[in-house]
């Protein structure tokens, strides 16, 4: 029972909800239309600090929701929540899609939790594939894959996970410049420089980069 409310919830934010067990409040939303105070309200507080919105939009799909950092996978698939014009159902496609867009950013045998909608033309999906209607074929299911991969990837590397200390960028190497008279000093007693006749000439240091006119 705990499971099916949780799918009722997740579909119908606007709604507001209560689940009692034994006497003790288990789920209570309040009905705002807030998907992400929802999934707070059901999963905790370390799910919604996790949590990347996603939103793609084209003339054959849309797909809107969450998805949460690899910091928050597991190591089953039941965060695996997905919608296909609002109705809770499993589906091959949609699962390696997801999967496939996390591909770079999780160990094996984890998995991400997510809460996604997808939107797609009723003709394009079968829901005759199981008797309770919880699992659906679709058609065009490649392309379906393709962009579930890259809307999920995209979000992930926007999301800026990877920290810029692993960017690593070639730094210009800085211009050199001719020593200033009063360097040239500092040199020579050091011992780099020896003025002679007001010209200078350079002790080679194996030690050091020295400046050479």
């Amino acid at each position: 029972i705990a499971e099916l409310m949780e799918e009722l919830v997740l579909s119908n934010p606007g709604i507001s909800f209560q689940l009692l067990v034994n006497g003790n409040v288990k789920i209570q939303t309040n009905g705002s239309g807030n998907l992400k105070d929802v999934i707070f309200r059901i999963f905790g507080k370390e799910i919604h600090d996790a949590l990347i919105p996603v939103d793609y939009e084209d003339d054959f799909i849309k797909i809107y929701g969450f998805i949460t950092r690899p910091d928050a996978s597991r190591p089953s698939r039941s965060g695996e929540n997905y919608f296909i014009n609002g109705r809770y159902v499993k589906n091959e496609m949609i699962t390696r899609g997801i999967e496939e867009g996390y591909r770079n950013f999780l160990m094996q045998h984890q998995f991400p939790f997510v809460v996604l909608f997808v939107e797609l033309d009723p003709f394009g999906i079968d829901v005759n594939v199981h008797p309770a209607k919880s699992e659906v074929r679709i058609t065009n299911g490649e392309f379906l894959v393709e962009i579930l991969s890259k809307t999920v990837n995209s979000a992930l590397s926007s999301n800026e996970l990877i920290p810029n200390a692993f960017r690593i960028k070639e730094e210009q190497k800085p211009l050199e410049r001719a020593p200033e008279p009063f360097e040239k000093q500092l040199m020579m007693d050091k011992g780099d420089y020896v003025i002679q006749k007001g010209k200078d000439s350079t002790l080679k240091d194996p030690n050091a980069d020295l400046y050479t006119k």
